[in-house]
C-alpha cells in the first residue's frame, strides 16, 4: 500500500508537472518569439511573464514530490530556468531556454526511471502478499469449515425460513406460522418476526373492514343524491335556470365519480375475501375485448389516440364475462389515462405456449423500476400520477388470480409500459 501510495501521490503528479513544464517552455519560448518580431510588443511580455510566474510555481510543486535520485536534477533545472529569466530578451536566451527543455527531459527520464523501480517493488510486494493471504486464507477456510460446519446448517436452514417468511409478508402472501424453535438469538428474532406478522395481518384486516364499511355507508347516502340530482334536472321540482343546470351537472358527474370508486373500493374487498361469485362458462375473449374497447374508443379518441386491438382465432377460457370485461376496461382505461396525447394504444388476445394471454401497451412516459414492483398493490400511484384510485390494478391483479392466471408490468420509462395477463385456455366455444 505504502508503494502504490508512491505512486499515486508522487510519481504520477510528478509526470504530469514535468509534461506541463515542458509545455509551458515551448509556451514561453513562443510568447518570447513573438515578442521580439512584434516590436517588443508590451503584450506579449505581461503574458510571458505570467506564464514563467505558472513555471516558477509548478516547478516549486514538483520540488515537493521528488526522490533522492531526482533532486540533483531539479536543482540543474531550476538552475536553468533562472539562467534563461536573466537571458530573456537577449541572443543567449534561445541556448538558455534549449538548455531549461534539455534538463526538463533529463528530469522526466529519471522520473520514468524512478516510476519502474517503484513498479517493480510493488509487483514483487504483491506477489510476496497475495502468497501470505493465500495460505491464510485456506487454512482459514479449512478451519472453519472444520469447526461450525454443523452450526452453520443449522443457522442457514432457519434463516431461509425467516426470509422465504419476510418474502411472502412482502407479497401479502403469509398466513402460517414460523417453524422455528429455537432458545438463542435467532429464536428470538423468529418470534418478534412471528408477533409482527399477525400484526401486520390485524391491521391489514381492519383497514379492509374501515375502507369495506366506509364504502357500504356512503352508497346509500350517494345514490338518493344521485336520484335527487336527477330529478331536479328532469324538471319534477320546478324550471332549471343554465347556471342550476350547470351546477346540478357537477353534482351528477362527482357523484358517479365517488360511486365508482365505492363500487371498486366494494369489489377489491370482495376479491380479496373471496365472496366475488365466479360464474364460470366458455367465454370468447375476442368479443369481450371488442366490447371493451368499442366502449373506451370515444374516450381514446377525445385525448388524440389511436386504439388499435387485435385478437387470435380460439381464444376462450372459463370464467366469468362481466370480471373478465373488467379487466381488458382496466387495462386499457389505465393505458389510454396515461398515454401522451396523439400516442397509441394497443390490444392483443392471443394464443402463446399453451396459455391465453392479454397484452395492453401505451406509448406513454413509462414507470421506473422502482415504482414498477408497487402498481399492484392497492390505493399505490405513482408518483406525479393524476387522478384515479390507485385500485384498478390491484382489481385486474384479483380477478385474474381468481381465474387462475398471473399478470405482469414491463416498463422502460420513455419507451411506453406493457401489462400482461396470462389465463389457462378454456375449452372451445
Amino acid at each position: 500500500m505504502r508503494v502504490n501510495q508512491t505512486i499515486a501521490e508522487d510519481s504520477v503528479p510528478a509526470i504530469r508537472l514535468e509534461a506541463s513544464l515542458a509545455r509551458r517552455m515551448r509556451d514561453l519560448l513562443g510568447y518570447e518569439r513573438k515578442f521580439a518580431l512584434l516590436d517588443r510588443d508590451p503584450g506579449y511580455l505581461r503574458a510571458w511573464g505570467k506564464l514563467a510566474g505558472e513555471f516558477d510555481d509548478d516547478l516549486r510543486l514538483l520540488g515537493a514530490r521528488l526522490s533522492k535520485g531526482e533532486a540533483p536534477i531539479h536543482r540543474v533545472v531550476t538552475t536553468a530556468f533562472l539562467a534563461y529569466v536573466d537571458a530573456f530578451g537577449t541572443d543567449a536566451s534561445a541556448e538558455a531556454g534549449a538548455a531549461v527543455s534539455r534538463a526538463l527531459e533529463r528530469f522526466r527520464e529519471k522520473t520514468y526511471a524512478t516510476l519502474d523501480r517503484v513498479k517493480t517493488e510493488s509487483a514483487r510486494l504483491e506477489r510476496r502478499t497475495w502468497n501470505a493471504v493465500l495460505f491464510g486464507l485456506c487454512a482459514g477456510v479449512l478451519a472453519a469449515l472444520v469447526s461450525s460446519g454443523w452450526l452453520a446448517i443449522r443457522l442457514t436452514r432457519d434463516l431461509r425460513r425467516l426470509s422465504l417468511a419476510a418474502g411472502q409478508i412482502a407479497d401479502g402472501t403469509f398466513a402460517g406460522t414460523l417453524p422455528i424453535r429455537r432458545r438463542d438469538e435467532i429464536g428470538e428474532v423468529a418470534v418478534a418476526f412471528q408477533s409482527m406478522a399477525e400484526r401486520l395481518k390485524e391491521i391489514d384486516h381492519s383497514k379492509e373492514e374501515f375502507f369495506a364499511h366506509v364504502s357500504h355507508e356512503f352508497r346509500s347516502p350517494l345514490t338518493a343524491v344521485r336520484e335527487a340530482t336527477s330529478l331536479l334536472r328532469d324538471g319534477l321540482a320546478g324550471p332549471i335556470e343554465p347556471k342550476q343546470e350547470r351546477l346540478l351537472g357537477i353534482i351528477a358527474s362527482s357523484c358517479e365519480r365517488l360511486l365508482r370508486l365505492v363500487d371498486r373500493i366494494l369489489s377489491i374487498s370482495r376479491l380479496r375475501a373471496k365472496l366475488q361469485n365466479i360464474e364460470r362458462r366458455p367465454v370468447g375473449l375476442a368479443t369481450v375485448m371488442r366490447e371493451a374497447v368499442d366502449g373506451l374508443r370515444p374516450q381514446a379518441e377525445a385525448r388524440g389516440l389511436v386504439l388499435e386491438a387485435a385478437a387470435g382465432t380460439k381464444v376462450v377460457v372459463d370464467g366469468d364475462d362481466e370480471q373478465l370485461t373488467q379487466i381488458f376496461v382496466n387495462l386499457v382505461g389505465n393505458a389510454i389515462q396515461h398515454s401522451s396525447e396523439g400516442g397509441r394504444v394497443g390490444v392483443r388476445v392471443l394464443r402463446e405456449n399453451g396459455a391465453i394471454e392479454i397484452a395492453v401497451h401505451d406509448a406513454g412516459p413509462g414507470i421506473p423500476p422502482e415504482a414498477l414492483a408497487h402498481v399492484f398493490d392497492r390505493y399505490w400511484q405513482a408518483p406525479g400520477a393524476k387522478g384515479g384510485s390507485g385500485l384498478g390494478l390491484a382489481i385486474v391483479k384479483s380477478i385474474v388470480e381468481a381465474h387462475g392466471g398471473t399478470v405482469t408490468g414491463e416498463s422502460e420509462p420513455g419507451h411506453g409500459t406493457q401489462f400482461t395477463v396470462r389465463l389457462p385456455p378454456g375449452e372451445s366455444k
